[in-house]
């Protein structure tokens, strides 16, 4: 039988209706409100931008609010569906989310629909957001900037089920997506937590004790120079083409796994620097997540080949173990180094320092015992978030299967 998902709950069975969008829900375009109208007071308010960078299917909690008084303006409700209608791509504006509050103000360039009666809003921005979204975006309009209008909107064609069904599959994959929601904020919570302690950690606040239950020495004062190498080897052969990209986010990252390709210029990797697990490497580029641009620690046992653009160095120090060093560098100590002695220039994306200024880092460093003490105390940490995090991916993951065959 056609129009028939592949799982349902047992309880209903028949063939669902294929209807285009215009034929279910009335339009209005949202007006009004901009970034600089945002205010800590006021009335609840979405702003087109927050649909596909705040909020996912379900809005059930408004983050916005202004204060400016609009004429006429363009109230949302509860089981209205809100569909960007201008953004940078196709796919980013191919999104629905749908209230589950009342009485909100909806800002410009927001398509705002309202389903007729026996129509769930939550259904149809989840059938949007999975089975459709691709179908949806092929309505976008635009070059540099795309637009999704009212006309290209209403073609769309979904599938319906009867009122009940719809519900029913709707509050399901609420409740998923609440559990996700929650587990994200888990994440974040032990990301805060591990954040807290290596603050206190590395400014000395708190210490380990020996086995003995003795305090350890006081740590020392070492500039980089004095415990660890500049890296210079290059890959003069081109032997190894497993070129490396330092992402602020992901680390030392294979640019095959980054970008699903190579991005370097095989005529230049004979000028790339080789490195091997435990190397740290240094980029200049900042971004919102590094500020002064990361250094990362080369996890991987094969060597790696990095853009001489990177700073690339080695601890050859045997009285300090590179997973501390790996530590430190994720800290905001080493900060106020390259603000004093980089040079952002005129570009205005990086911060460049000179070898020698960056080896003059001064690094505060405690024993060898007790930097194990660390490592193990913040790679308990660190487990649990991988392994809080491979849960949530598994949730997303069965969460979209379920999607692929509960909607047609």
């Amino acid at each position: 039988m056609g129009n028939v998902p592949i799982l349902r709950f047992k309880e209903f069975e028949g063939a669902w209706e294929e209807v285009q969008l215009g034929e279910i829900v009335s339009f209005r375009k949202g007006k009004g409100i901009a970034k600089k109208d945002i205010s800590d007071i006021g009335e609840p308010c979405i702003l087109y931008g927050e649909l596909y960078t705040k909020y996912n299917e379900v809005i059930d909690k408004i983050q916005s609010r202004t204060d400016v008084s609009i004429n006429n303006p363009i109230i949302g409700m509860v089981n209205d569906v809100l569909i960007p209608a201008s953004g940078e791509t196709a796919l980013d504006i191919a999104t629905a989310s749908s209230l589950t509050v009342d009485d909100v103000l909806i800002g410009g360039d927001i398509n705002l629909l309202t389903p007729k009666e026996e129509v769930n809003g939550l259904f149809i921005s989840y059938q949007i957001n999975n089975k459709q979204k691709n179908e949806l975006a092929k309505f976008a309009e635009g070059a540099s900037v795309v637009h999704l209008y009212k006309d290209g909107i209403r073609k769309l064609r979904i599938y319906l089920p009867i009122h009940k069904e719809q519900v029913k599959i709707s509050e399901f994959f609420k409740l998923m997506s609440e559990k996700i929601k929650r587990q994200e904020e888990k994440i974040e919570l032990l990301k805060e937590q591990k954040k807290g302690y290596m603050q206190k950690i590395f400014n000395r606040e708190l210490r380990f004790k020996d086995e003995y239950g003795n305090e350890f020495a006081e740590w020392k004062t070492n500039k980089l120079s004095d415990i660890a190498m500049k890296i210079m080897e290059k890959n003069k052969n081109k032997e190894i083409t497993n070129v490396i990209s330092n992402s602020a986010v992901r680390g030392l990252i294979s640019q095959i796994d980054y970008f699903d390709k190579s991005i370097a210029n095989n005529a230049n990797i004979s000028n790339y620097y080789v490195i091997t697990e435990d190397d740290f490497v240094y980029n200049p580029r900042i971004s919102s997540a590094a500020p002064y641009g990361p250094v990362s620690m080369y996890e991987l046992d094969d060597k790696g080949i990095v853009s001489p653009l990177y700073l690339c160095f080695r601890i050859n120090n045997e009285t300090v173990l590179s997973e501390f060093m790996k530590y430190y560098f994720q800290t905001h100590l080493w900060h106020k180094h390259i603000y004093v002695n980089g040079d952002q220039g005129a570009r205005h994306d990086r911060v460049s320092i000179k070898d020698k200024e960056f080896f003059a880092l001064e690094v505060q460093v405690p024993t060898t015992d007790e930097q194990k003490k660390i490592i193990r105390f913040l790679e308990c940490i660190s487990e649990k978030i991988d392994k809080e995090t491979k849960y949530y991916q598994q949730l997303k993951q069965k969460k979209k299967a379920l999607m692929q065959q509960m909607f047609i």
